[in-house]
């Protein structure tokens, strides 16, 4: 939050994009009342309310049907994608993808939120794919750098 706070953007509009680890819903608040939305990855077990009934979205997601989802294209990457807007446990009205690559929806789901439920499905998983390459790039400095306990690193 204290990154947030001393952040100054040079646009318009700025998303801060995040990993699972900082999906918190407090986090989620504070960026909204510095005037950015969030788009990042949630934990499985993230508290949904479909039709006001209080779920994970992992529970949820095995009752969602391959015709209820739509075939997304972002970037070169396509996913079967339910989108979801709606109360969360710390949020009043969210979006959550819930995302498969394979056409079965066998593999396990992907949950990506935004709390800018004005964006499509596509424009969010474009953005994300922005924080995919940021995950990719830590994983290589901290396996094959070793930079695994530096401050920066997070």
């Amino acid at each position: 939050m204290q990154l947030i706070d001393e952040f100054i953007p040079v646009t318009e509009t700025s998303y801060l994009l995040v990993d699972a680890w900082y999906t918190s819903g407090k986090l989620m608040l504070h960026a909204l009342k510095r005037g950015y939305h969030t788009i990042g990855r949630i934990k499985s077990n993230r508290v949904i309310y479909p039709g006001g009934i209080k779920t994970s979205v992992n529970k949820f997601s095995t009752f969602i049907s391959k015709d209820e989802t739509c075939l997304v294209t972002a970037g070169d990457d396509t996913y079967y994608v339910y989108r979801y807007e709606g109360k969360i446990n710390d949020l009043e009205n969210a979006v959550i993808l819930f995302c498969w690559s394979k056409s079965d929806l066998s593999d396990k789901p992907a949950f990506i939120i935004s709390t800018d439920v004005s964006l499509t499905t596509s424009e969010i998983l474009l953005y994300y794919q922005n924080r995919w390459d940021i995950e990719v790039s830590y994983r290589y400095q901290k396996t094959h750098l070793g930079l695994m306990n530096t401050r920066w690193s997070l």
